[in-house]
């Protein structure tokens, strides 16, 4: 490979590896997002009286 190949290539890994990165990111925080919901729905229940 040529420097001007390595010039071309790199920034498109650092942008791909940034791009899953971010889609990862928004994956974990919908979980957390989830299991927060589900543990308020919980406790809402065990307080409120169905």
């Amino acid at each position: 490979m040529t420097g001007a190949q390595v010039g071309i290539v790199q920034p498109t890994r650092q942008q791909w590896r940034e791009e899953r990165h971010c889609v990862s990111l928004k994956k974990e925080i919908t979980l957390v997002l989830i299991d927060i919901k589900i543990k308020v729905g919980r406790l809402s229940k065990s307080y409120i009286p169905v």
